[in-house]
């Protein structure tokens, strides 16, 4: 069959039928035919000729909309500029920061690949992080997401990748991701990224007992009174030494370990004679 277009139709939403926001940065469509729209005051979805919106009061962690990218189970993955990521399962928001372990609060854009990793570009660079982690997360049934960074030591000729408008990363038909920067385009092939390495040894450099430095292979007992502790220890990588996070534990003390990221000191106020 055949037919003909007499007039084009065009219809123009704004802040006026419910939009967020009329400087709009990202259009996604999800596969029940609506439309997404990241805007600079929160997102929008696009229905049926109806608007719905979600802003801070409805636990959006960043107006700022710039990345939107819906997994197979259906669950919506938010991208902010400041707030980290978001996820959104039906009307319920989930906001995942770099204090929760996410490798920063610039998310520009969102890709995954076929092992269920989300891959995202900020300031910082381009970081990876399992979407099973932030499930788990979200869920309550952890505390902290491991997150990996990759930036000027890992071949990036600059770390920023914050692109404002989308697409701000593009996946080919090889599984490679590609992403925009000023001083040229970034690609990573997300099958060959280093993954699944072995943690690392970890060495005791040093304690400190109330301000006395201890070597940490020989006995130590401390006096009567409050004592102060510091534990300095590393790493043993020299493949990735600026990915390694550390936990921590004080058995007696710690009821749960402590997430210490990057920081290689674990330090413990006055403690009580056992």
């Amino acid at each position: 069959s055949s037919g003909r277009v007499e007039r084009a139709r065009r219809t123009a939403y704004d802040t006026s039928d419910g939009l967020a926001h009329n400087s709009v940065r990202t259009i996604y469509q999800t596969r029940d035919g609506a439309l997404w729209l990241g805007t600079l005051g929160g997102l929008s979805r696009l229905s049926a000729g109806r608007v719905t919106t979600f802003g801070a009061a409805d636990g959006l962690s960043s107006l700022h909309v710039r990345a939107i990218h819906e997994d197979d189970d259906g669950n919506l993955w938010i991208g902010t500029y400041g707030g980290g990521l978001n996820l959104l399962r039906g009307d319920s928001l989930v906001a995942i920061r770099q204090r929760d372990g996410l490798a920063e609060d610039v998310v520009s854009s969102i890709l995954e690949d076929d092992a269920g990793r989300l891959w995202t570009s900020g300031n910082l660079g381009i970081a990876r992080v399992d979407r099973a982690d932030l499930l788990q997360f979200a869920n309550g049934a952890i505390r902290r997401v491991r997150s990996v960074l990759y930036g000027a030591n890992d071949g990036l000729q600059l770390a920023e990748t914050n692109g404002g408008f989308q697409p701000a990363a593009w996946e080919d038909r090889h599984g490679r991701f590609w992403y925009p920067t000023v001083r040229g385009i970034a690609v990573i092939d997300p099958d060959r990224a280093r993954t699944g390495d072995p943690p690392p040894d970890v060495s005791v450099e040093q304690v400190i007992v109330n301000g006395e430095a201890r070597a940490p292979g020989e006995a130590i007992v401390a006096g009567p009174g409050r004592t102060n502790l510091e534990f300095r220890y590393a790493g043993l990588s020299l493949s990735a030494p600026r990915h390694l996070t550390f936990r921590y534990r004080l058995g007696g003390f710690d009821h749960e370990g402590v997430e210490a990221g990057g920081r290689r000191v674990a330090y413990y106020p006055p403690l009580a004679a056992a």
